[in-house]
Parts: structure tokens; sequence; C-alpha cells
């Protein structure tokens, strides 16, 4: 459902799993050998491919971050490991992320079918804005205009409102920081939690332009 020009938004409250969700699709593309830059605000790179290997493996994380694995485990994650590393997605884990930079790797890189950003509500607009409800909108105009631009979708994730619960069906108007953000995004996509303890998640297409 992703098509070039869209700006595709993934919304949820913490620890719901939008990196988790972001990494499936991010993941989906490249095993069709097509090429994703992925931009990590909320972790390092390293964080990030701990996760991924223990996502991809099925090797518990704390057993990977602590190096306690048994010989089994090693060899899953070694498997796992040459998987994940044949894969064409390009990881950068910037803390200074601005849309241009994004703009100039995009350019500069070959063959990009899908840019990924964890998460939206980290990035600075390199501008100068009155407040970060007009900074957020910016960024969010900012990367539709460059999904039009480069022809691919852009997909970005966006915490939610306080007020609203991670076990609750979110709506259009729990988006965090900014109403533009509704409106420039092509579509929109909730996680919430159903049920924690067997790990059941919620997914909503709140908007399907």
């Amino acid at each position: 459902g992703m098509r070039g020009g869209n700006l595709i938004l993934i919304a949820a409250r913490p620890s719901v799993g939008k990196s988790a969700f972001a990494q499936d699709i991010a993941e989906t593309v490249a095993r069709q050998g097509k090429k994703v830059l992925f931009y990590s605000l909320e972790m390092s790179d390293e964080e990030l491919g701990e996760r991924w290997l223990s996502r991809s493996s099925g090797v518990p994380l704390d057993n990977i971050t602590d190096h306690k694995m048994g010989k089994e485990e090693w060899k899953t994650a070694t498997d796992a490991f040459q998987y994940l590393s044949g894969l064409p997605i390009l990881v950068c884990d910037d803390p200074a992320l601005t849309v241009e930079r994004i703009r100039a790797q995009a350019r500069t890189t070959p063959n990009v079918a899908l840019i990924v950003v964890d998460f939206l509500t980290l990035m600075k607009s390199g501008q100068q804005e009155q407040n970060r409800n007009l900074e957020i909108g910016a960024i969010s105009r900012n990367l539709k205009l460059l999904a039009m631009e480069l022809k691919i979708p852009i997909i970005a994730l966006s915490q939610l409102n306080r007020n609203v619960s991670d076990t609750d069906k979110p709506g259009l108007s729990a988006l965090r920081d900014s109403g533009e953000l509704e409106q420039n995004a092509n579509k929109v996509i909730f996680l919430w939690n159903i049920d924690r303890e067997e790990g059941i998640k919620g997914v909503s297409v709140a908007k399907n332009r």
C-alpha cells in the first residue's frame, strides 16, 4: 500500500512497538532487493542492530546484549546476522538529523526505495520556528515534499498525546505536537496494546488518502 510520494505516519504511545513495526516493513522491502535508508534518532545503530538481531533470530535481547548465549543460540544468532548483513538497509543514528541531511544522503545513495525516520518528533527543522508545534509541522511538510521529489515513500514514526492510554484505540486527534501531521500525511497508522501479556497489538489505518 505504499506509493512513491507518500508520507506515512506510524504513531503509538512509547513501548508499544512502533520501531519493531517499522523494522518489519523495512526488512520486507529490503528482501525484495530494494535499498532502505533507516534513520534512528531514539537508538544508536548498535542498539538497533541488537534488537534487529534478536527479532530475526529469536534469541532474547538480554542474552545478546550481555553476551550470554549458549552454543545453539550463538549459531542461530550468527545465521541471522549473516542474513541481515546481506540486506540493503543503511542505518544512520545522527542525533542532529534534518530533512536537508536526509535529502543529501538520499540523492547520493543510488536506488533508494524507502526512507524510515524513527522518530519524527526528535528531528530538528534547521529553521527558526516560534514553537515546537510549528517546527513539527514544518518537518512533516518538508518530509512530504521530499517524498514527492524522490518519488519514494517515507515512513515517519510519531508519538501520541500523553492523555491517550496505550490500550485505547487512538484517533487522529491523538497525534502529538501538531495538527499538521494529520494534514501532511497520506496515511496514518496507529498501534496500541490489546493484550500486553500475550504481546497482541492493534493496528488501525486511520487515514488512507
